[in-house]
This record gives structure tokens, sequence and C-alpha cells, in this order.
């Protein structure tokens, strides 16, 4: 019993090859006949499984009979026969959509599985990408007819590897989406407009060329840049350098500025609360604030040791005896903490900017043809 318990099973996928040689005795031996390729067509079907491979053959035999051609198969099983395939790739490479919408259109009309002609696809962009990278060499890798290998060997030199593995990527999304999205048509034609629009992408070597090449050249499309080569301007380093920085003791919001560090120097916790606070007046003798109604900042500001530290600092500050008032009404200035708010938020808007207008990025927009999303700065941009 415990040895029973404790058997494992590793079950492998079984070669095509195999499959196909089995079904061919099976044919012999119920007295159907079957070409190679009708038998082929079963046996990649059947992904590794000798069960799924007769229950496709029994399909077939009920279909057609017994004496079954390719195209038996293929009607039978509801695929499409592999030569449409390298067909539906060269209207691709050309820019074709016509022909392509007519496929589909075939398709859907005759009831086709959407999900076995993507897969169908797929494959396919496979063997053009091993027939791309390895030539000749792919013939081993590839399960198809040898005509057909002889046509994806010669159709692969039509464009370069990189191409080959961005349309491969393109249909392996779109049969993914298959499995979610309601209208799977929607989604082949999607997936097929997209192959058909793909721009050749460059090797990284030949793009980092371009782009410094064009990095100084003068009338790039979507933005201009001045004699500084992306430099920014010194009104905009102004611009940033006073949003940053106010001049000291100027004003009084500079003045409530200060005292507001003063404060944190001595309790941390009492000048986080002063920021989010609103100054009305800031004099020598009384200093007036508002809470805007906050019960949390009106009970800090009432306790009385955190009065009199407050009331300390600042006649310390302005040389003479300073009382605070703290007032509950909304007021129409500002707190320190909205102020620095804003001055992030232009400060992130003014690094986008000059981010987006730099000349490599321009170039790299002009060459892919392509928008700017986001622009995530790295790390603390204090400029």
């Amino acid at each position: 019993t415990v040895t029973s318990r404790c058997q494992r099973f590793d079950f492998k996928r079984i070669p095509a090859a195999e499959i196909a040689e089995q079904l061919k005795r099976i044919f012999e031996a119920e007295g159907a006949r079957a070409d190679e390729e009708a038998i082929r067509i079963l046996a990649r079907e059947a992904a590794g499984s000798m069960r799924d491979a007769l229950s496709l053959a029994d399909q077939a035999l009920a279909f057609a009979g017994d004496e079954l051609e390719a195209s038996m198969v293929a009607d039978a099983l509801g695929i499409e026969p592999e030569s449409i395939y390298p067909e539906l790739v060269e209207h691709a490479l050309e820019g074709r959509v016509q022909p392509m919408m007519e496929v589909v259109e075939r398709i859907h009309r005759l009831g086709r599985d959407t999900k076995r002609f993507m897969t169908g696809l797929v494959w396919n962009l496979r063997h053009l990408v091993l027939y791309g990278i390895l030539g000749e060499k792919a013939h081993e890798l590839v399960d198809a007819p040898q005509e057909l290998r002889g046509r994806l060997l010669k159709l692969s030199a039509q464009t370069d590897s990189i191409r080959w593995q961005q349309m491969l990527d393109v249909a392996s999304r779109g049969l993914e989406q298959l499995a979610y999205h309601p209208v799977p048509r929607l989604v082949l034609e999607s997936t097929l407009l997209r192959l058909a629009s793909l721009q050749r992408l460059m090797p990284i070597e030949r793009l980092i060329k371009v782009i410094e090449s064009g990095g100084s050249a003068q009338g790039m499309a979507g933005g201009t840049t001045g004699a500084g080569g992306g430099r920014p301007s010194a009104t905009a380093r102004e611009r940033f350098k006073a949003l940053g920085n106010r001049p000291d003791g100027q004003g009084p919001s500079g003045q409530w500025e200060q005292l507001v560090e003063k404060v944190c120097e001595n309790k941390p916790s009492l000048g986080a609360v002063l920021e989010h606070v609103v100054p009305l007046d800031v004099s020598a003798g009384q200093v007036r604030i508002s809470i805007q109604g906050n019960e949390f900042f009106g009970k800090q500001l009432e306790e009385e040791r955190n009065r009199r530290l407050l009331e300390r600092v600042f006649s310390d500050y302005f040389g003479t005896p300073t009382g605070l008032k703290v007032e509950t009404e909304a007021a129409d200035g500002e707190s320190l903490a909205g102020t620095k708010r804003k001055q992030q938020q232009m400060r992130r808007r003014n690094l986008e900017q000059k981010s987006i207008s730099h000349p490599v990025v321009q170039q790299a927009i002009k060459i892919f043809g392509a928008e700017v999303e986001k622009v995530k700065p790295l790390g603390k941009a204090e400029e």
C-alpha cells in the first residue's frame, strides 16, 4: 500500500513524428487512407497527446470518410491551411490591410476557431524568428512540411530578426487577450492592424548614432531650443531659485517662515503645526494666525507650555514682548505647507517641460513618432 502511494509517473509530450507514425499504422489496420499532410496536421494538433490524436482522427474520419486529405482534415477541425500564414505575414510587411481583413471575414463566415487561428499565426511568426536568426539551421526546429519551411526561410530574409521578434510579441499579446475579450474577432482584427502598422526598429547602436548626430541639428520637429543646446534659460533658473529661496526677512511671509524655522529648532512637532496655519499679521507685539477651523491645531496651540514657547520665540525674534492670537475663521491667505506644495508642483512642471524639450528627447520622438506620456524624475532635482 505504501509503495503504491509513492509511485511517480512523469508524463511527457510525445514527439509529433512518433504520433504520425502511430496514426499511419492505425489507419492501415482500420483500412483507412490519409495523405502525409493530413496525418501531420492531426499529429500537430494533438500537441503531444496520443489520446487527443486518436480523438481528432475519429472526428476527421466521421466528417470526411475513410479517405483523408489535408483540406478535409482542416475543415473537420475548423482550422485554416498553413499556407495562409505566410501570405498573411507578407500582407503585414507591405501594410496591405484590405486582404488581411478579408481573411478575418472568411474565418468569421466559416465559423473557424479564432484561438486556433491566432495560435497558428504565433507559431509561424516563431518559425520566422528562428529562420531570421539561424537561417537553414532552423529547419530541424520547425515542424512544417518541406515546402512550407522553404517558403518561410525565403520570407524571413525580407526583414531583420528584430522586426520578426516585434511581430511575434504583438501576436502573442493578441492571443493572450483572446482569453478574456468578449468579441474575439475584434482582438484578431486589432492584432493584424498592429502588425500591418509596425515600424521597423533600428539596431540600438545605429539608433544611438542617429540621436547623437541629430542632437545638434537645427529645426527639429516638435519644439525649438535656444543656443544653449537644451540648457535651461537664465530666466528659468532665476524663477527656480526664487521658488526655492525667499529673501531673508523681506515682508511678513519671509518673517513668518523664519519664525516657523526657529520654532522647529525648539520643538519640531509644534513647528509642523505652524506650517499648516495661515499667518494673518506678523509684526512686533502680536502675531495673529488662523487655524482654518482645525480643532487638532487649536488644541495644540491652546496648551499653556506650547503658547509660552511660541511667545518666547516670537519675543526673541522681534526683540520685544510679542504675544500670539489664534483665530478659527477661514482666511484668504495661504499656509507654508500650501505654498511649498505649489512650489513643488511648479518645479515639477518646469522640470518636465525642460526634459521634454531636450534635443535628444525631441529627436527620439521624431524617430519613433511617439508621444511623451509621463516624465519620472530620477532622485531629487533641485534646479
